[in-house]
């Protein structure tokens, strides 16, 4: 919003200020103005876009580099008598990098080929049964 409103008090400055022929003057000078208000957010919004496909080419790699292992975790659980696998929560592995691929996490994995992961409430011990 104080974008918004920067932007329009400028427009009627420029608006004002500009006395004969400002047919073509407005929007140039204008658009100048936007373009400088708003070049810290355009920069930003590239570097985010250039860090994520970073990320996400690191990912792709990373997985196809693990894609036999993958199939052999599956494999083995899939054997297994019917259950669920706890693969952790966000917060217990996420600096470990023995329990991710790429960037992802293992908990974030393991639905992916169909494991059915079941999460234990942080709740589940403190219900009060009467």
């Amino acid at each position: 919003m104080l974008t918004g409103a920067g932007l329009c008090l400028t427009w009627q400055w420029i608006k004002k200020s500009s006395l004969k022929n400002h047919s073509f003057k407005v929007p140039i000078v204008a658009g100048i103005v936007f373009l400088l208000l708003l070049s810290p957010v355009f920069l930003e919004r590239a570097h985010y876009y250039q860090q994520n496909t970073q990320w996400k080419i690191e990912t792709q790699n990373a997985f196809v580099a693990k894609t036999q292992e993958i199939s052999d975790i599956k494999n083995t659980l899939e054997n297994l008598p019917p259950g669920r696998v706890y693969a952790g929560l966000y917060t217990d592995f996420v600096n470990d990098p023995r329990y991710k691929i790429g960037l992802v996490p293992l908990y974030a994995i393991m639905p992916q080929p169909g494991i059915l992961t079941g999460l234990l409430s942080s709740y589940s011990l403190t219900i009060i049964f009467w």
